[in-house]
This record gives C-alpha cells, structure tokens and sequence, in this order.
C-alpha cells in the first residue's frame, strides 16, 4: 500500500469516527428531558365533566375523563379523581408540550366557577417556559371563569391549553411543579366582574391617568379594591420612588422596624431592627437586587404631639414623617378612644388632621396612631367615591389625548393638570368650575379654542401659555389675569374680556402677535 493509499485511508477512518461522533453528541442533545409535573382539582358542590388531551410528545399519555358530582341533582356517584406525577418527555428543546383542558358545566340550574392557579415548583424551573391561554386568548391565571347553565341542547364550556417549554436542550433536573384547577357552583349568576379604571385618585381629586386611550371620559365616582401581602419585591429596574405603590413600599421601609430584608434573591434574610438606619446600611452593597422585604407582624408606628407640631424631632421623626407624605392608604387613630380613619395619602391625612384640629388641639389626640395597611389597591368603577376635583400634575404630559370629558360634579382644576398635553384638541369643562390653576392648559399646542366657566373669578399665571388658543372670551366672573396668563399664544387672534375685569397682570398677553 503506498502512502497516498495509506493516507487516504487514514483520513477516511478520521472522517468516519468524526461523523460517528457528531451523530452521536446530536443524538444526546436530542434525547428526551423528563419533566413531572401534576394537575390538581379542587371541586366544590359541582356537576361537571373535565378532559384533557396532551400533545407534542413521542407516547402522548391517555388522560381520564374526570366527572365530578357532588350537586345534589347529580345522577352520578360521587367521584373526585386528581391527574398527579404526569411525566412529560420533551423530544428536544424546541418542541412545546401542550395539555388541552375542557371543562363542561353539566348543571342545568347552577352557574360554575373555573380558574386556574399555578402551584409551586419543586427544582429547577429557569429553563421551563409556562404559558396558560383560554380559548386562544391570554389568560391570567387565578382569573375566575364563568359558564352559565347547561341548556338541554349542550354543555356549557371553556378550554384551556397548558403549554411547557424547556429552552435548554442540557437541561436536566427533576422539577416538580404544578397546576391547581378550581371547579366551584353557584346557585345564582356571579356578580359582575368590576372594571378597573386607568386613572388614580386621592380622595374625591384625580391624581393621575394610566391609560393609553385618546379620547377618554373620567369617571363620576370609583371603588376600590384591596388584594392584601406580607412581603414585596423591588426589582433592579424599578425606581424606589417611581409609582405610588413603589412609593407605599418606600414609606414602610422609612416607618417600621423589624422587618427582614432578603438581597440578590438570597433565601437568608437580614433582619432591620432599627428599621430605615439599617436598611441604609445595607443598601451599600453592590447591586442588592432584587430585594424581597418580609414585613413585621406590627404594621404601626406612632407620632406625639412634640413630634407632628412641637418641632421636637429626632432622625426616627424624620423617617416617619417623610412616610406620610409617601404612604397610600394608611389608618389614623386620634387617640386611644377613636375609631380609625382611612386615608388615602398624605393630602388626605392633611386634610382631615385639619378638620379634627379645628377644634383645637386636645391632649387626648395623642399620641397620633397610624396603621399602615400591608395591600395594593385597585381603583374600579364603584359609587364609594365621588370624582370633585383634578388633581395638580393630574395629565401633566399625556401628549396622545385629544378630547377629555370631565364630570359634572367638578369644581376645580388643579396646577398644570393638562400641561403639555399637546394633541388636546377638545376638552369640556363643566359648568360647576370655579378654579383653575396655574399652567392648567400651557403647552396644550392643539387646543384652539376653550370655554371657561361663569364661576371662574381668575385666570392664573401662565394658565394658557404656548396654547393653540385662537380665540378667548372671558366670562363675566373674571376679575383678574395673572401674568404671563396667555403668553406665547401665536395664534390668537381675539379676546373678549368681561366688565369688572380690575387687573391684568404682567406680560399676560406677551408674544401674542397675531392679536
């Protein structure tokens, strides 16, 4: 054999065991990922059917049919079965599994509840994507579903897929986690589902809008609705100050003491005796997020007279007052025999010091007892509270509105309420409106004309400026305009003013060239 022969036939044999070996790593990098995991169901007084077919698996598992019949006009026996240890062999990384879940309402009389409720995990789940839809939709999970009656022509029902992916084909571990469906009956229709509302408020003003709408009508009145904790998260990208609730959690790091602070996601905690001080000191380590605070059993804290109006105040002092002007939704107790007070945030706690104190100060108010209400509220149409006032900064920047219908109940808009609200072409303002404040409608560029209710008595500074104002007639009530009310109003080419006009101030019509 020459050395050209042999050389080839080496080279082919390293070829050879090149391939065997690339076949044979592609082979182990598709092999199967066991993953268990159970579906569970609590069922109360029902008379229902629920099926399941699974898909995306080499030997897809034959799921039982499961009827559960504990309502009283239920022809069949009893029988309350649970799918658990449902082992799940992935095919490779890219292949999802997905269960398919059918509830059926079998009752003809009774209306039936069904939600869907993660469990815990049990292991290793970082590589394991989880994603419940309903009927092809999003589905929240813990969201109650609700099927009506059963007609003599059909079931009434709703599906669910369950859908697992591994995105990690190296994945290996024995994970454990779990689906939790709740099967409950009613004898009569649910009550409505409440809508939540895109907007903020602190008592009877608007303090905010959260929504994305264009045209958007604000409420008459609102509820709401409380969903109670005992720990939060903040998380490395959410600022400590940034919303109201970053901000309610912020007020209780400042209030409380003994509460337990977990950092980078560490199952150790750190416990703050002295409360804020100690948090501090913490917070100098690098990159402590995301950070996990445990709450004490004791959500209170106490101010004394020397401290709220004495000027008597030490560091801890400090703390607990710059927490009521951060706080959403706290009780006061003016003293040990009154009955605790809800308010809403530091103006409404301000607002209703005030009305008790107008009495004059009695030693039996204090100390002040504040209870710091461990929830997250939800503002939903309800009748609880009635909508009187816009709040300062309310629409400060909503460059995307362009009409806004305000309630009639309204008496006052507040300082920059709508500025910069760039796209504002119509807004009403009713009727009842007798204050409106400084920068309310500056920068409102397409806002071209406006009318300003009989019961205003001053257009405050600045109140108009860089508007898109063509126009203005000034109602009789107006007895002054404060400086640099409409200045920089380009397009304004008329103003009506009234007769008992007294003052107009400063540069309220400066740079107005088309006047």
């Amino acid at each position: 054999m020459t050395l050209k022969t042999k050389l080839i036939s080496s080279i082919s044999a390293f070829v050879l065991i090149l391939t065997i070996v690339i076949v044979a790593v592609w082979a182990a990098s598709q092999a199967n990922i066991t993953m268990g995991g159970t579906i569970n169901f609590q069922a109360t007084n029902v008379y229902a059917k629920v099926s399941a077919t699974v898909s995306g698996m080499e030997e897809n598992p034959t799921l039982p049919t499961l009827t559960f019949s504990e309502s009283e006009d239920a022809s069949e026996e009893t029988e309350i079965e649970q799918w658990n240890n449902l082992d799940l062999l992935f095919n490779s990384s890219a292949t999802p599994i997905e269960i398919l879940v059918t509830v059926e309402n079998l009752s003809t009389e009774r209306w039936l509840l069904v939600d869907i409720i993660e469990g815990l995990d049990n292991g290793k789940s970082d590589n394991i994507n989880k994603e419940v839809k309903k009927e092809n939709s999003d589905y929240a999970l813990g969201g109650t579903h609700t099927l009506v009656p059963s007609t003599g022509d059909g079931t009434s029902k709703v599906e669910f897929t369950i859908t697992l992916t591994v995105d990690n084909s190296n994945y290996s571990a024995d994970t454990i986690y779990s689906y939790i469906i709740n099967l409950n009956n009613r004898n009569e229709a649910p009550p409505e589902l409440t809508k939540e509302l895109d907007f903020i408020f602190s008592g009877n003003k608007v303090t905010a809008y959260t929504g994305n709408e264009t045209n958007i009508t604000i409420p008459t009145s609102y509820s709401m609705e409380r969903t109670p904790y005992n720990s939060f998260v903040f998380t490395a990208g959410e600022s400590l100050l940034e919303t109201p609730e970053a901000r309610n959690k912020m007020a209780m790091l400042y209030a409380l003491k003994n509460y337990t602070v977990y950092l980078n996601g560490q199952s150790e905690g750190i416990c703050c005796e002295n409360g804020y001080i100690d948090f501090m000191s913490l917070m100098e380590s690098p990159a402590p997020f995301p950070l996990r605070v445990e709450l004490p059993e004791d959500l209170t804290f106490e101010l004394t007279e020397a401290e709220l109006v004495g000027g008597q105040e030490t560091e801890e002092t400090e703390f607990k007052l710059a927490a009521l002007e951060l706080l959403q939704n706290f009780y006061v107790q003016f003293g040990e025999n009154s009955e605790e007070i809800l308010c809403q945030d530091y103006d409404d706690f301000v607002s209703k010091f005030n009305e008790i104190m107008s009495e004059g100060l009695k030693p039996e108010y204090f100390p002040l007892k504040f209870r710091i209400d461990y929830a997250s509220y939800k503002y939903v149409e309800g009748d609880d509270y009635q909508v009187e006032a816009i709040g300062d900064y309310a629409f400060l920047g909503c460059s995307n509105l362009t009409s806004i219908q305000i309630p009639e109940a309204v008496t006052s808009i507040g300082n920059e309420a709508f500025n910069a609200c760039s796209s504002l072409t119509e807004i009403t303002i009713p009727e009842g409106v007798t204050s409106i404040g400084a920068w309310a409608f500056a920068s409102c560029s397409s806002l071209t004309s406006i009318t300003i209710p009989k019961g205003v008595t001053s257009i405050r500074e600045y109140a108009f400026q860089w508007s898109g104002l063509t126009t203005i007639s000034i109602p009789e009530g107006v007895t002054e305009i404060h400086r640099n009310a409409f200045r920089h109003c380009s397009n304004l080419t008329s103003v009506s003013l009234p007769s008992k006009l007294t003052s107009i101030s400063n540069e309220a019509f400066r740079y107005c060239y088309a006047l």
